[in-house]
């Protein structure tokens, strides 16, 4: 077949229906093998480069009924999303995990009343909070998933406010689209990340076994890491200093304090300890770390603009590789009243609820004390709220809500051993990872 359409296309014959045939038959490497694929694409891209724009359009209508839009790219060499001018309104090829995805879960929302409330409450029940006696309190412990559609717009400064401080992106070549990669072990942060990256795209999943060496306590972790391919981000990457300051200087307080509350759930903190001597019973907290090199540029421009904005003085500190722009006390108290309705992450909002009604008289210190416990992390010793990503996703899907507590325990040993899933397993005691379609042993450095 691929020597039938190469002389049509040597001969300028009329190759359209050849093509077709082709493309049908030969798209799939576990059926034809790897060589006769790459064949294929070859002679694809041939009719591409000698096709005007009509009979581009024509192609890529072809191609829309039996590839996917990557296998198109690869094949073609270009960006096909300039060209659904030509009227292509479905790409139909193979059913993508994000279509099926958005298929089982409606059947799950309509059939058995799951939804991402019972999901919220699934996971702060799984990590120890009492759900009802904080709404007897009126503070409403899945607030985090009010207004989420607002971020279906990349251009909201929240977006960028992530991106300065947890976002990995790696430049596509030959395609003007990034890939967006962001990484936990946290239980919460787990479900944060997914809830959130879902708005703009079904996020894949790759996980691996780690050590925490920060954290000998926790003897099995999971590294949990998302990443969207062919996201068109409209902020600028890494930008230099005079870059940043300049976008912030567009925003205006309310888009800036949606940066700092993207910059916040990203890589900060919210913290509230009782003092044991001292005029004010309470000490709290407010920080926003940065780990990376090229983000500790950001933070001495941010304190500047907080406290010009909103008269909240800071202070940055640097200890090894990490610094941190920190607000303590009552800066710290009037920068939360700021940020609180437009933080997402789960547990920074309810922190940052309880500790707003109790300095509001709204709360006494009891009820406060006893509610803040429930969400505070403990430092250096077990917590469930700390690197149980796995087990949290496991026991917030949809199919856990319907089938109980047995399916958790099934679906962690699904994932965990099989390849298909983008997981990894052990033989033998040899850790495997597969990911990218590759098999790799890490132990030994060999890719195959």
């Amino acid at each position: 077949m691929i020597e039938k359409v190469t002389r049509c296309l040597d001969n300028g014959e009329d190759c359209v229906k050849l093509i077709e045939e082709l493309i049908r038959d030969c798209n799939d490497g576990r059926e034809v093998g790897k060589e006769i694929v790459n064949k294929a694409k070859d002679v694809v891209h041939r009719l591409w480069l000698k096709s005007d724009g009509k009979h581009r359009c024509k192609l890529l209508r072809i191609l829309s009924k039996y590839v996917s839009k990557r296998w198109a790219m690869s094949a073609l060499h270009a960006n096909i999303y300039r060209y659904f001018k030509c009227g292509i309104d479905n790409w139909e090829g193979k059913l993508t995990r994000s279509k099926i995805i958005e298929r089982i879960e409606s059947i799950m929302r309509e059939k058995f009343g799951w939804n991402e409330h019972v999901m919220c409450e699934t996971l702060l029940k799984y990590i120890g909070v009492d759900v009802n006696e904080l709404r007897a309190h009126r503070v409403e412990p899945c607030a985090w998933l009010e207004d989420l559609e607002e971020l279906s717009d990349l251009t909201d400064p929240y977006w960028f406010g992530l991106q300065v401080t947890d976002f990995f992106f790696e430049k596509r070549k030959s395609i003007d689209y990034n890939e967006l990669e962001v990484a936990t072990t946290s239980t919460v942060g787990v479900i944060y990340f997914l809830s959130i990256l879902r708005i703009i795209k079904t996020p894949h999943l790759y996980i691996r076994r780690t050590r925490i060496p920060t954290a000998k306590h926790v003897q099995e972790a999971y590294h949990l890491t998302f990443t969207i391919n062919g996201i068109k981000w409209p902020w600028i990457i890494n930008p230099s200093r005079d870059e940043f300051e300049k976008i912030l200087n567009t925003f205006d307080d309310e888009k800036f304090l949606k940066f700092l509350a993207g910059a916040l759930d990203g890589d900060g903190t919210i913290i509230c300890n009782r003092k044991e001597t001292g005029s004010s019973v309470y000490h709290v907290i407010v920080a926003i770390t940065a780990g990376k090199n090229s983000n500790k540029i950001y933070l001495d421009i941010l304190l500047s603009h907080i406290a010009a904005r909103f008269g909240v003085t800071g202070k940055i500190y640097t200890w090894g590789h990490e610094s941190a722009l920190m607000f303590t006390g009552k800066n710290a108290i009037k920068l939360l009243s700021r940020l609180v309705r437009f933080i997402r992450h789960p547990i920074k909002k309810i922190k940052a609820m309880l500790i707003l009604a109790f300095f509001k008289g709204k709360m006494d210190a009891e009820t406060f004390e006893r509610l803040y416990e429930m969400v505070k992390y403990k430092v250096g010793a077990p917590d469930v709220k700390h690197d149980r990503g796995l087990d949290a996703l496991t026991r917030a899907a949809p199919q856990t809500h319907t089938h109980g507590e047995q399916t958790i325990t099934n679906a962690k040993q699904r994932i965990i051993g099989s390849p298909t899933n983008l997981a990894l397993s052990q033989i033998n005691g040899v850790e495997f990872m597969y990911t990218h379609h590759d098999w790799t042993i890490p132990s030994k450095g060999i890719t195959g």
